[in-house]
C-alpha cells in the first residue's frame, strides 16, 4: 500500500483508476486505507478469496515464510508500517498487480514471494502499448 500511495500521482496521471482486493472485512482494512491515504480508492472486501483465485493468485509454501529474505522484509515493513500481529494464512496470500479494461487483461503481475516488487510504471506503459483506448484522467471509465 505505501509503495501505491507513493507511485499515486503518476498511477492515476496515466488515466489509470487504483483498486484494493483485499480478503478483511471493510472495517478491519480501513485503518490501513486511511495511513495510507487511500480512504478514496476503489476497495473491495474479498474474504471467500473468490477474486484471488480467479486472478490466479496463490499462497507462498510455509517454509518460504522462514526464508531469510523474507524474514528481514516482514521485519523492515512490520517496524516501519507498524504491522503488528498477522496469521500466517494471511501471511501466506501472495498478490498481484493488473491492469484491466473492461473484460479485458492488459497487464499483470503476480508475486511468487512476498518480497516480489512489482514496477507500477511499467505495467502502465505495458497496458498502454496495447492497441486499447484507455479513458483519460479527467474522464474515467468504467
Amino acid at each position: 500500500m505505501a509503495e501505491v500511495s507513493s507511485h499515486r500521482p503518476q498511477i492515476e496521471a496515466s488515466g489509470i483508476r487504483i483498486a484494493f482486493v483485499h480478503p478483511e472485512s471493510a472495517d478491519a482494512a480501513r485503518p490501513w486505507f486511511d495511513k495510507f491515504g487511500l480512504t478514496d480508492v476503489l476497495q473491495v472486501s474479498d474474504p471467500s478469496l473468490k477474486l484471488y483465485v480467479a486472478f490466479g493468485l496463490g499462497n507462498m509454501r510455509m517454509l518460504a515464510l522462514l526464508s531469510p529474505t523474507t524474514m528481514v522484509h516482514g521485519a523492515s515493513s512490520a517496524l516501519s508500517y507498524g504491522f503488528g500481529y498477522q496469521p500466517p494464512g494471511l501471511l501466506r496470500l501472495l498478490g498481484g498487480v493488473f491492469v484491466v479494461h473492461r473484460d479485458e487483461l492488459l497487464a499483470s503481475f503476480r508475486h511468487h514471494s512476498s518480497d516480489d516488487r512489482p514496477d507500477y510504471l511499467d505495467l502502465i506503459r505495458t497496458s498502454q502499448a496495447r492497441d486499447v483506448t484507455l479513458p483519460s484522467p479527467d474522464r474515467p471509465g468504467p
